[in-house]
């Protein structure tokens, strides 16, 4: 079966069933819209998720898929999860492993104010080392994939 990544952006929530999944390719959450049916392992684009330019900034508008990620969480006490930022490949080096690494916190403490603990949340910046459209100089839309947020959701085994 082939590997995916699941990138979300709406959520219901339901009893969760979590299966092991192996190595996939990233799903986006607006294809997903239950974190219930996202496995564990599996690399979820979150799609909606955006910040201001050149920032750390979360925006307002989809804040919701956050909101709705930290519920899960606490429903899900076992569950730990990865956050990697990544960003178009424009910029420099150095300015994107920071802004990458900026998001992915920015994200952390997001979640974590809606009552996530600390400790289960790991962040990565991510830079421009891994574009899901390596050649995007000229093409705003594939700049615009690039620049994104993907969560991993890992449960601690006993």
């Amino acid at each position: 079966m082939p590997s995916r990544t699941l990138i979300l952006s709406m959520v219901v929530l339901v009893s969760p069933s979590l299966v092991d999944a192996q190595e996939t390719d990233p799903v986006f959450f607006s294809e997903v819209i239950s974190w219930d049916k996202v496995r564990t392992g599996e690399t979820v684009i979150l799609d909606q998720l955006t910040f201001v330019a050149d920032s750390a900034q979360l925006t307002e508008e989809h804040l919701w898929i956050l909101d709705d990620l930290s519920v899960y969480l606490l429903q899900h006490p076992r569950l730990r999860i990865t956050i990697t930022g990544h960003t178009n490949t424009k910029p420099q080096h150095a300015y994107c492993d920071a802004l990458s690494a900026a998001r992915a916190e920015a994200v952390k403490a997001y979640l974590v104010t809606m009552g996530v603990p600390e400790e289960v949340i790991t962040t990565i910046g991510m830079g421009k080392q891994q574009p899901l459209y390596p050649d995007d100089t000229y093409d705003p839309q594939k700049q615009r994939r690039n620049q994104r947020v993907e969560v991993k959701l890992e449960e601690v085994k006993e």
